[in-house]
């Protein structure tokens, strides 16, 4: 059988017919309704094609009233927002910010786009992020004026914690919440804790408009730098009116697709508990957190397996991939780095991960692919 070369889109070219999920993993976006008819009234009322049409201010009061009343930009991309975050914080040539080892990219350019140097901190193995400890160190050891802290495959970083540390050196926190709209951390919204926070509306993220992206933050003069920055007689980074419009039905709906997710997962992890070589991401929910799931990351052991997991849940077609690469490799020439990374590269090594429309279907898709799980564990 040929293997999954596509994650986000069943690949017409894959014969899945002896496979658990023999149409492959489900396609995103999603086929919804409601999306159909945002796009319709926008065509009707004319708004999708002007400048100020009314859909991009109620999407920034929406996301605003999500996290306790916070100023929103939109913007052009996930990427173009951590950018935009760091430029708010008049950040000098040679500044110094902290960024986890293991990361979206993205991030780590947008830092050297400013003129700063990453500093790379250690996250913890099998959570995926960093620690308050570790961002603590850093700080003292290196004086950065700025850190970006993200919430990644599930895991969340723990907020509260890292923000008092950062208050009491006086660093300003970006916090990434791209891969977790609509989570809970802390008893807060994800993107509620950071002096300034991004997301994304990127093309297989759980909310979408194919691209897009927001900031925001609680001090005027940090919006008021990235108007500044942003304006070349209109905006140089827009999000448009019609991006907009399919926004705003997925974020009336998400609360509930998160609680969907998290069932399933729970679902899911309860039917692999006996795989001891793979390790979840900390699932739990409670009354002050509440993970939301763009991507569900294990950790493999040995770590050599994770291509073989891959490939072996990839011939179901389900989708999975590996992790990022992390940054660990990149220290000497381009960043700095507090400690030795140990857990950022086992991290890079060793993790799997699940892409989320799975995560969205029917009870009985979820059986098929613990299923899968179980099938391929018996053949590694």
């Amino acid at each position: 059988m040929t293997l999954l070369t596509g994650l986000a889109m069943p690949d017409p070219n894959v014969d899945f017919s002896d496979a658990l999920f023999p149409d492959g993993p489900p396609g995103w976006p999603p086929s919804d309704p409601r999306i159909r008819e945002a796009l319709v009234s926008a065509w009707e009322s004319g708004s999708w094609g002007k400048y100020q049409g009314g859909l991009v201010s109620q999407l920034e009061s929406k996301l605003a009233e999500m996290h306790d009343g916070r100023w929103v930009q939109c913007c052009s991309s996930g990427t173009v927002a951590v950018e935009l975050a760091l430029r708010a914080l008049a950040l000098k040539e040679g500044d110094r910010v902290l960024l986890a080892g293991y990361d979206f990219p993205g991030n780590f350019s947008a830092i050297e786009a400013v003129g700063a140097i990453p500093v790379l901190v250690d996250v913890v193995a099998h959570t995926w992020t960093v620690s308050a400890e570790l961002v603590d160190r850093a700080i003292q050891e290196f004086s950065p004026k700025a850190a970006i802290v993200s919430h990644l495959h599930g895991g969340l970083a723990p907020m509260c914690d890292i923000i008092s540390v950062a208050d009491k050196h006086g660093v300003d926190i970006i916090e990434d919440f791209c891969q977790c709209p609509g989570a809970m951390v802390d008893s807060r919204s994800a993107g509620s804790w950071g002096r300034l926070s991004v997301t994304s509306f990127g093309g297989s993220k759980l909310l979408t408009a194919g691209r897009g992206g927001a900031v925001l933050g609680v001090e005027p003069l940090h919006a008021q730098r990235i108007r500044i920055y942003n304006d070349r007689g209109n905006q140089r980074f827009p999000l448009s009116e019609i991006q907009a419009a399919v926004l705003l039905p997925q974020l009336d709906v998400l609360a509930d697709h998160n609680r969907n997710r998290q069932r399933h997962v729970k679902t899911l992890i309860a039917g692999i508990r006996d795989i001891s070589s793979l390790r979840p991401v900390d699932t739990t929910c409670s009354t002050n957190r509440a993970p939301a799931y763009y991507k569900l990351a294990f950790q493999c052991d040995p770590s050599s397996a994770v291509q073989e997991w891959v490939a072996g849940l990839r011939s179901h077609g389900v989708a999975a991939d590996r992790g990022f690469r992390g940054f660990a490799r990149r220290l000497g020439r381009r960043c700095l780095a507090s400690g030795e990374l140990r857990g950022t590269q086992l991290t890079a090594d060793s993790t799997m991960i699940l892409h989320h429309p799975v995560l969205a279907g029917s009870n009985e898709q979820i059986e098929r692919l613990t299923r899968a799980f179980q099938m391929v564990h018996d053949i590694l």
